[in-house]
Formats: structure tokens, sequence, C-alpha cells
């Protein structure tokens, strides 16, 4: 049976609520369940420990020769893990437009850390992915970004008092830092409340939802001429983001469920599943 979908206009907007709202379909695995599964030995048995969920369906692409549209592939992504045992909770979201298309890619994603049974720290991230060179490209920065400087400003505001920190500057290791925006966010807080999470997420996705859902201002500011192949620049930055030089994350899920169920996330990461 298909899992029933949160409402998109709750207090949570999670993968499953952008999917609906975007109208799509989610691909499920073996019985109905999520399209992976992912275990962990821990003390002495196998438990699920996450799942990677999928969603796919039609979305617009835009031709590098500027104004034509396509037909492309929106997909999403939402990788789940909660290992209790070790005081660890992680949930990402990856949103992709089609490859032909020059609309950002969206990135989400909350980690909790902490004592086994004790409140947490959580730290939020977000951006949207640039397709293109931004210094290169300043209208194309201005169109796909500006929207998003006045909502981000208003939110660090609205959250100050619930954060340690707000920054629009992410750390991590270079390699990382190179394939997110200058409008990237990081968050922070001590056992966060679920809002500040929410609230991020919608600043981020109700613009990602007007590029790729097709409204007429939003494509206006992504039409070209671009880049001669953007597809092949994509399939350059989706690998990017799988390799665990750019990401901490692989080397941890490769640590605790093993190289093959990591891989086969990483493949879905990469576009190649």
């Amino acid at each position: 049976m298909r899992p029933s979908a949160p409402d998109p206009g709750g207090p949570e907007l999670d993968a499953a609520g952008l999917a609906q709202r975007l109208g799509l379909e989610e691909e499920f695995g073996e019985g109905g369940a999520p399209r992976l599964v992912l275990t962990c030995e821990l003390r002495g048995q196998v438990e699920t420990i996450g799942s990677l969920r999928r969603f796919i369906g039609a979305g617009p692409a835009i031709s590098p020769e500027g104004g034509a549209r396509e037909p492309g592939r929106l997909e999403l992504l939402e990788l789940r893990l909660g290992v209790p045992l070790l005081g660890l909770a992680m949930e990402r979201v990856i949103g992709f437009a089609g490859r032909a298309s020059v609309i950002p890619h969206i990135l989400f994603s909350v980690v909790t850390t902490g004592a086994p049974g004790a409140p947490g720290a959580s730290t939020l991230t977000a951006d949207l992915l640039p397709r293109l060179d931004l210094m290169l490209h300043p209208t194309y920065a201005d169109g796909i970004y500006g929207p998003l400087a006045a909502e981000l400003e208003e939110f660090a505001r609205r959250s100050a008092d619930a954060c340690d920190e707000v920054s629009m500057a992410l750390e991590g290791p270079l390699a990382q830092r190179l394939l997110v925006s200058p409008w990237a966010s990081r968050l922070t807080a001590v056992a966060g409340p679920p809002a500040l999470r929410s609230g991020l997420f919608r600043v981020y996705a109700g613009r990602w939802v007007e590029l790729v859902s097709g409204s007429a201002g939003a494509l206006a500011s992504v039409r070209g001429p671009w880049d001669p192949e953007p597809g092949s620049r994509d399939r350059r930055l989706r690998a990017a983001l799988s390799e665990a030089r750019s990401d901490p994350l692989w080397r941890e899920l490769t640590r605790l469920c093993g190289p093959e169920q990591a891989a086969a996330v990483r493949a879905l990461v990469r576009g190649d599943g």
C-alpha cells in the first residue's frame, strides 16, 4: 500500500510533502518498502537504522539556447538515519531538476548529535546548488538567488534567539564549500524547535518550487544562453556530491552500513540508479 504523504501546508515540509506538492510519485522497493532500507550491525545483530526514499516525476528543462522548454525529470531523495545507541540522527533531502536544465538543485540537511538519551545539538544546512558558474553568469545569480536574500535575512532575524549560531557561510571540507552557493545557510541549535527546521526548509523549498513548477517570472530568470552542455556539467556536479572528499556523510554511512549499502545510496545521488 502506498504510504500517505503529509499535507505540504502542515508544520513539517518534508520530502513527501514537497513531492506531493510537485505531483511526484514515490518509487518503492520490494514489498512497498522505501527504495533502499539501510541496516547496521549493532549489539551483535542487524538492525534497520534508516532508509532512502525516492520520488520522481516530470518537470521543466530550460534549453541552453534560451527560452525553449523541454520535458525534464524532477527527482527527490530523502535519506534518514537514526542510531540512538550512538546519539546520532540525520535527515537529508536532495532535489534534482532535469539534467538539461540550469535550475538549481536543492539541498537540505539536519544532523543531530549528542549523548544517548540526552537532548542533542542540531545543525541545519540548506542551499540551492548552482548549476552554472555564478561569477561568469551574474544575471543568473541575481535571478535565481535575489528573491532569497530578503527571506533569508528575515528568517535569520526571527531565529536568532533559538539558534546558537546563524551563518550564511558553510564550514567543512573545501570540496564541499566549492559546490554550494554564497546563499547557503548553516544554523546550529541545542534541541532546536521543529519550527526552526521547517521554517528554513520553507524558505529554500518555496523558491525551488517556483522554479521547477515553471512559473513564468521564475523561469525568466534562468533563460540563457548558458553553457553549451549543461547536462555534462550536471553529471560532474552530481558525481562530486557523492564523493567522500566533499561530504563526510559518505564515510560515516560506509562505516555504519558497509560499502555495499553506501555505494547504492551514492549511485542514486549520482543519478545512476
